[in-house]
């Protein structure tokens, strides 16, 4: 399967307590993981460059 030219895949290690929690916290909120992470990450990257 190809991705978007405008998409990267980023792979990370994280422990899996945390894994769990975003896939639970997800699936209760009806949101897809590849957003919520995306989204996630622009917010934290918006905080510390303030």
């Amino acid at each position: 399967m190809s991705m978007p030219k405008d998409q990267a895949q980023l792979a990370a290690r994280i422990d899996a307590r945390v894994k769990d929690a975003v896939e639970e916290y997800c699936r209760a909120k009806g949101l897809k993981m590849n957003r919520f992470i995306e989204t996630a990450l622009l917010d934290r990257l918006e905080e510390i460059e303030k």
